[in-house]
């Protein structure tokens, strides 16, 4: 087993919501949270609802001047088969002003 965690600085607007997630090889399964807030317009309860490696977790922007924070994390287990595990995210609605990740986010993998 292997935790898995990350920490992303990113802009936009409330109704933009950055979409995150992994994928892996096949077998392999995780449990994990996006840990990012959940309120659009004002400082909101934090998403830690429990996810699997095919689900999508989401974070908002609390306030486009201000850049808000999402740090993903949970377990990975992988199984017999080689493959590459990635994050992904985009942005989940289109919007005239997009949501932007900044540069120096980490991700990191530990058994």
């Amino acid at each position: 087993m292997n935790l898995v965690e990350g920490f992303l600085i990113f802009t936009g607007v409330s109704t933009g919501y950055l979409h995150m997630g992994w994928s892996g090889p096949s077998g392999a399964t995780s449990g994990w949270t996006s840990d990012g807030v959940t309120g659009g317009s004002s400082v909101g309860p934090v998403e830690r609802t429990g996810l699997g490696i095919s689900n999508v977790g989401f974070a908002h922007v609390v306030n486009i001047s201000v850049r808000a924070v999402a740090m993903p994390k949970g377990l990975l287990r992988v199984s017999s088969t080689a493959g590459t595990f990635r994050f992904r995210w985009y942005q989940a609605n289109s919007q005239a002003t997009a949501t932007t990740v900044y540069a120096n986010l980490w991700l990191r993998q530990t058994s």
